[in-house]
């Protein structure tokens, strides 16, 4: 009796802890975030959810953002930032980082309410997302730090704007 009980108590634990996102095993419910991105080097995109489906897409960047749509026993349907769509194993996604990929080129503000820029940020580069603020978000990128607006750049998660 008592390993049987050791046996489920196992099973249980491996059962609750294997995906990193916070979202619901199964159906379309999710929580606020509804950004994740990828966790690894390189994740694949299949046409359905399962390893039984082909793969679709294979994503080569680490910390891409994906738009999450639905979920289907730890397998989450997403939206990269070209708008296809394609199914994700859940243990490849993070929801703990905030990335924002710029897609066009985008000025990069010192201050909130700067009027002119100080840099520019180019095609196909990764912002970490710190916070939002009225019509503009705080990245940063390597070293450098400042403000620049989601909605004119690109794509991604954009904490405190409805993102």
């Amino acid at each position: 009796m008592k390993k049987i009980f050791l046996f489920s108590l196992i099973i249980l634990f491996f059962y609750t802890q294997h995906t990193s996102l916070s979202f619901a095993k199964s159906g379309i419910k999710f929580s606020s975030p509804k950004w994740a991105a990828s966790a690894k080097k390189e994740i694949n995109g299949r046409t359905g959810p399962g390893f039984r489906h082909p793969i679709k897409y294979v994503y080569k960047t680490p910390f891409l953002p994906f738009k999450l749509l639905a979920s289907k026993d730890g397998w989450y349907q997403v939206q990269d930032f070209e708008g296809e769509k394609s199914w994700i194993l859940g243990l490849l996604l993070t929801t703990k980082a905030d990335v924002f990929l710029v897609t066009n080129i985008c000025p990069f503000y010192k201050k909130e309410n700067d009027k002119k820029h100080y840099a520019m940020i180019d095609r196909g580069a990764l912002l970490r997302v710190r916070k939002c603020s009225g019509k503009r978000c705080l990245g940063f990128i390597r070293s450098y730090e400042g403000w620049f607006e989601p909605a004119s750049c690109g794509w991604g998660a954009t904490p405190g704007l409805g993102s």
